[in-house]
């Protein structure tokens, strides 16, 4: 299923969001506000706070 998007150019909608932004991001999807999925960017998050 990858190798057929990925050759047809087909991708998520997707809106990246830091650790500290998932309760906002939880708050948008109860309310029906946002139509994309919501990707936590893990590795960012911790370096920033090191």
């Amino acid at each position: 299923m990858l190798e057929f998007c990925a050759k047809r150019n087909i991708a998520a909608d997707i809106e990246l969001i830091w650790m500290d932004q998932v309760n906002g991001g939880h708050g948008e999807v109860r309310q029906v506000r946002c139509q994309d999925r919501f990707m936590i960017d893990v590795a960012n998050s911790l370096q920033s706070r090191a």
